[in-house]
């Protein structure tokens, strides 16, 4: 049977890579390998390199990231504990189409799945597909391994196809998007990429990469775009701060010289900050029984178990007064219904500090 050319490609390069980095004995029982920040395409990842971290399942969000490059707007959808995928609107400057305004509007679709997590000596390790059913502006395939050197140092290294590789694919000028080329996907040769992320604190983040991307568009008319200036390296910077539980902020520099900002919003049914009203009720409390009925849930309770003091006798109102007591009784207010007076005694000893009676 006579293979496809994509299925030659993959098995010529990202299949024994990825069987070589994710081989291992046994399933991961570390935690998931969760994405520290967001790039600005809206996956977990460097700046514009992706890595092989994931969200927490069920998570939805989006980023706005803004540069001399690109306006991107992303939503993602952890689909899936291992799929994540990414729907992008973003307005790219320095291209021209028939409107003729200096940018173009475009629209893609991202997907990355993590093929294994991160196990003991084996790092995570993700295949993803970036604009693979856009234009084809950001079209690249990408194949990454991240591993944790300590707990707050993380290392990505991985091999890209298209944009990832400093090689813009060919973009059709008739096509309006929608319309999937697999033919172009893991070819034209590869490029390796990297990034490290080190977690300062609880809040602060700072990233480093090598990216291969020139920031190039090109026509099959012949034309060739520039967005905005050319890197003057492959280096990258950010510092991304977080915001309570779901909001991060943060400045990145493209090459040492353009500045950009991104702003994200992550949110997860699974650990909202405020109860929505569907969760289960708690158990019911169990009627405490009566004292007589139960001494010792009695005595667990804190409450005293001793008996109810005896009712008035007749023979102390006999007695009190050979001690020098006498009874004096008044009527009752209520609350009291069962008495129609209430009794107090008071003694008839002489005061030896009082001073005599007239």
């Amino acid at each position: 049977m006579r293979r496809s050319r994509l299925t030659r490609q993959l098995m010529a390069t990202t299949l024994p890579l990825a069987l070589i980095v994710g081989s291992g004995v046994g399933v991961a029982t570390a935690d998931p390998m969760l994405g520290r920040n967001m790039s600005t395409y809206g996956l977990p990842g460097g700046i514009d390199t992706p890595t092989a971290e994931t969200m927490p399942d069920g998570s939805l969000g989006a980023t706005l990231s803004l540069s001399d490059y690109a306006r991107r707007g992303n939503v993602f959808f952890q689909a899936l504990p291992g799929l994540t995928t990414v729907l992008r609107y973003g307005r790219v400057d320095g291209i021209e189409d028939f409107r003729q305004e200096g940018f173009i509007s475009d629209r893609s679709l991202d997907l990355r799945y993590q093929i294994v997590d991160e196990d003991g000596w084996r790092p995570a390790v993700a295949v993803g597909l970036q604009d693979f059913l856009g234009t084809g502006v950001y079209s690249g395939e990408y194949i990454v391994a991240t591993r944790n050197v300590t707990p707050t140092v993380r290392a990505s290294v991985g091999l890209g196809w298209g944009t990832l590789a400093g090689k813009p694919r060919i973009i059709d000028v008739g096509d309006e998007g929608g319309t999937p080329n697999v033919e172009d996907w893991f070819s034209g040769g590869a490029k390796p990429f990297a990034s490290v992320s080190w977690q300062v604190n609880d809040r602060l983040n700072l990233v480093a990469e090598y990216s291969n991307d020139i920031y190039r568009a090109r026509y099959s008319d012949g034309n060739e775009y520039q967005q905005g200036d050319e890197p003057g390296s492959n280096i990258n910077l950010a510092a991304n701060y977080r915001f309570g539980r779901n909001y991060e902020a943060g400045i990145y520099t493209i090459g040492g010289e353009t500045i950009g900002a991104q702003f994200t919003i992550a949110l997860n049914p699974r650990d909202a900050t405020y109860p929505s009203g569907l969760e289960s009720a708690p158990a019911p409390v169990r009627p405490r029984p009566a004292p007589a009925q139960d001494p010792e849930a009695g005595r667990a309770a804190g409450r005293r178990t001793r008996p109810p003091s005896p009712p008035f006798r007749r023979p102390w109102a006999t007695a009190w007064p050979t001690r020098g007591c006498c009874w004096k009784a008044w009527p009752w207010r209520p609350p009291a219904p069962r008495s129609a007076c209430a009794t107090s005694a008071i003694s008839t000893r002489p005061r030896p500090w009082a001073a005599p009676r007239a």
